[in-house]
């Protein structure tokens, strides 16, 4: 199966190339604009599958950060990592005040998580595990547990259809409702998703 935010990703990729494609056809005006249009638009395609997370890094003037540098905090990611089953993450500071912390890499083995020297000031240790663990997992593929695709995939072709479509989220009252059906339901179920 395959993940709904990749999906969203290849469509906007794809719209992005047709008018990339579209404009330089419209320009050049002839076959020879279409090919050029084709050439820029698999080297946009190809530089975003590829890049994205440096120039988001970069973006933010993120920092590497490594072991040495924050023994506890490299140590909890780690932790993270290994009950999640997941490759340990490069790990990056970016140097301002506001608390943020985010998860960025086309999948688990190109992965990176950034946090803000922010965050690190603003939690407790247990606060910022909490924040970490929540990023971390974001690298987990969720198609095939039921439990948490309920949570966090959202249904494109539902009523509120294209309002919905680009949202990384249900809304806190979608979660919520969520939350309540599950609880529902009966134990055994809940077990073996």
């Amino acid at each position: 199966m395959f993940p709904f935010n990749q999906l969203k990703t290849a469509a906007l990729l794809g719209l992005l190339s047709g008018l990339i494609v579209l404009t330089s056809y419209s320009l050049v005006g002839n076959e020879q604009g279409l090919y050029i249009g084709l050439a820029l638009s698999a080297m946009t395609t190809l530089g975003s599958s590829f890049y994205s997370d440096k120039v988001a890094l970069a973006a933010y003037q993120a920092q590497p950060l490594e072991r040495i540098d924050a023994p506890k905090l490299y140590d909890t990611v780690a932790r993270l990592c290994d009950r999640a089953n997941l490759p340990m993450p490069a790990l990056f500071i970016v140097p301002t005040k506001s608390p943020n912390a985010f998860a960025t890499g086309r999948d688990p083995q190109h992965a990176a998580v950034a946090m803000t020297e922010g965050i690190i000031e603003l939690l407790s240790t247990k606060e910022l595990e909490g924040v970490l663990a929540q990023t971390v997992g974001r690298q987990i593929p969720i198609n095939g547990n039921p439990a948490l695709s309920s949570l966090l995939i959202i249904n494109p072709l539902s009523r509120e259809g294209l309002q919905n479509l680009f949202r990384t989220h249900p809304s806190t009252e979608e979660r919520i409702q969520r939350l309540q059906e599950l609880a529902k339901q009966p134990k055994q179920r809940l077990a073996k998703a």
